[in-house]
């Protein structure tokens, strides 16, 4: 057998393999913890020692960028990439509400932070450690705006799961492109820069480029992570909830797996 015919004889063996392909599978990063994942005991009870406490860790660990009063003056450096939050705006990125987050959803942002974004995790801290900043850090948001309610919101139940196949992933691509997103997105992922956005403390923002990768999303890259954003938005950005799509919401998941498909494209897009 000559060289050529040895070489499609090797590609005629290999067609059935590429055809026979199963469907693209959900990447998972077993390094990283996920917000959604975060197991915790209830909260110990709030007493005066606990709030001396909490203050104790959040001067130590938490007034460079927040500021001692919550208000995200704290030392401004050039090369925080998002701006620290302003406690007084009661707003939060990450919950499992509707609305105003729970404790439990507070403790969860504590434990992971938001480590490509300049915000550290302090799952290093006990427990308790963790439950006494929860708790101080609400004693802040009362005192810069007495007058908002941290009562949680209503909790956001994700819809039943769909199977990640290729023809969800074509169906979201659809819909992505249907509902907007790739206005700010992007077709394929790739932000678009050139519009400008303001999150709610009128700092300039930028959209998430999904072709970083899974790690750079603040609630987790996993195509459930990316229904639950979907549903609840991120506070305090342009980026809205969308709490209702479709009769069941199933398209909440088509878009989920798009968006999960790019995030974990080996190749790279750059144009």
């Amino acid at each position: 057998m000559n060289i050529t015919l040895k070489n499609l004889f090797i590609a005629l063996l290999t067609l059935p393999i590429v055809a026979c392909s199963p469907s693209p599978k959900v990447q998972s990063h077993p390094e990283r913890v996920y917000w959604a994942d975060i197991t915790l005991k209830t909260s110990p009870e709030v007493t005066n020692e606990l709030l001396s406490h909490g203050k104790n860790l959040y001067d130590n660990n938490c007034t460079k960028c927040q500021g001692v009063t919550g208000r995200g003056d704290g030392i401004t450096l050039e090369t925080i990439i998002v701006p620290p939050r302003d406690f007084a705006l009661g707003q939060f990125k990450l919950r499992s509400t509707d609305g105003f987050p729970t404790d439990y959803d507070l403790f969860r942002t504590i434990t992971v932070g938001f480590p490509q974004y300049d915000m550290p995790e302090f799952g290093h801290l006990s427990q308790e450690e963790r439950w006494a900043l929860v708790h101080y850090v609400k004693t802040l948001i009362k005192s810069a705006a007495p007058q908002l309610s941290q009562v949680p919101g209503k909790s956001v139940k994700l819809p039943n799961a769909k199977p990640y196949t290729q023809a969800s992933i074509d169906l979201g691509k659809v819909h992505f492109n249907k509902m907007g997103c790739a206005y700010c997105h992007g077709s394929n992922g790739i932000a678009n820069t050139a519009i400008t956005l303001k999150d709610a403390q009128g700092n300039p923002i930028k959209p998430r480029n999904f072709q970083d990768g899974p790690e750079y999303f603040k609630g987790g890259g996993r195509p459930e992570d990316i229904v639950r954003i979907l549903m609840t938005g991120m506070a305090g950005t342009p980026m809205q909830p969308y709490g209702r799509i479709g009769a069941d919401n199933q398209e909440l998941w088509d878009i989920a797996h798009y968006v999960h498909s790019l995030a974990n494209t080996p190749k790279k897009e750059t144009k």
